[in-house]
């Protein structure tokens, strides 16, 4: 589910959340083409996952910050240059996914009821 969820939000959703095929279904899909996409199915699962990836990453970072300070209690699996690259490019994907998925959430917000805006 953890490898499900990071193939989602490499590929379909930030694509979903900056295309038009994000908003109305494309119309060489049967029965569906041309219908207008449900704001909630991309922009829920890209915020879980936004939220998701900055949480669990950020708490990486950490718990790489005390290894790299206190390099006695580390396992020595991967070399620090490598997790200190690749950590924090997954929290700046969860970065990027959240900001994709608020601009998402803007441009499809219905109009305010009291000015129409």
């Amino acid at each position: 589910m953890f490898e499900a969820g990071f193939v989602l939000a490499g590929t379909v959703l930030p694509l979903s959340l900056v295309h038009r095929w994000g908003r109305n279904v494309p119309h060489p899909v049967p029965l569906l083409g041309g219908r207008p996409v449900p704001r909630w199915l991309p922009l829920g699962p890209a915020a879980a996952l936004s939220v998701g990836l900055l949480v669990y990453f950020g708490v990486g970072i950490a718990q790489l910050l005390g290894e790299t300070l206190h390099p006695a209690s580390r396992d020595d699996t991967l070399p620090l240059p490598f997790l200190w690259i690749a950590m924090p490019a997954y929290w700046l994907w969860g970065l990027g996914l959240g900001a994709a998925a608020l601009g998402y959430a803007r441009a499809t917000r219905p109009p305010c009821r009291a000015c129409g805006r």
